[in-house]
């Protein structure tokens, strides 16, 4: 009794691990809030109903699986035409090597942007979204999981010595509380820089592990535009110029 008990708990803690596992490597790249909390809660809940009836469990489980993906589904596909047009992001081929020695490959897809920091002054920067794959192999079949970038380059002399020290500061994470620690252990944390860091040609770049969607994008932006306080509002054209005419696209990969 006790043997065959263990065994139908083992049972199901393979297939909701599968299951719910299945749905962070979804999840974790569309909404990060959720992504924290609803396929670990989803499973134990299960596993818990599991113990007391396997039948009861096995039926609740697909519809909770259902709603759950769609809860986690990507909603990059539409507001990125207007988000792009609004603030002035266009498909660029400006890069240079140094701003990669500090970037790294990763799949970088170039764009360039107007940033508009009051009524009379504006910063011309380049805006590139990255992607990287892992593959994990089980048995004889593979699962690949795709993790995003975002990334703001300014050219030298553009933005001031306070800009990068607030940049800089905003790296801190020693204010963070015990639960908020173990969760951006499991989701990638899309609200600091990762890398803040001044290239070889002066280039200043800030990155971010990011969710490819408006509203993450968005609060990027409106974070620069907070902090940028600009001593020359036109001096990256004379780096980076600006002659880019079509739409970027978002750098979002379907599996």
């Amino acid at each position: 009794m006790i043997q065959d008990q263990s065994h139908k708990m083992l049972f199901f803690f393979i297939v909701f691990t599968l299951f719910f596992g299945g749905l962070y490597l979804l999840g974790r790249k569309n909404s990060s809030t959720l992504t924290s909390w609803l396929p670990l809660t989803g499973g134990i809940i299960l596993f818990c109903i599991a113990y007391f009836s396997g039948a009861l469990a096995g039926v609740i489980a697909f519809p909770v699986y259902f709603i759950s993906m769609y809860m986690l589904r990507d909603k990059t596909d539409g507001g990125f035409r207007k988000f792009y047009e609004t603030n002035k992001i266009y498909k660029s081929e400006k890069s240079s090597k140094a701003i990669l020695d500090v970037l790294g490959e990763r799949n970088w897809s170039l764009a360039e942007g107007t940033l508009a920091i009051n009524s009379t002054e504006s910063i011309r920067y380049l805006f590139w979204q990255g992607h990287t794959t892992a593959t994990v192999y089980s048995g004889k079949s593979t699962t690949t999981s795709y993790s995003y970038y975002l990334a703001f380059v300014f050219a030298p002399s553009t933005i001031t010595k306070e800009f990068k020290e607030k940049a800089l500061a905003s790296m801190d994470t020693s204010h963070y509380t015990f639960m908020q620690k173990v969760k951006y252990f499991f989701v990638p944390n899309t609200e600091i820089p990762y890398l803040v860091k001044t290239a070889l040609d002066g280039s200043f770049i800030i990155a971010y592990n990011t969710l490819v969607n408006v509203e993450t994008y968005g609060r990027r932006l409106e974070w620069l535009k907070e902090n940028l306080n600009t001593r020359q509002s036109n001096g990256i054209s004379e780096t980076i110029p600006m002659r880019a005419t079509t739409l970027v696209q978002p750098d979002t990969h379907k599996y």
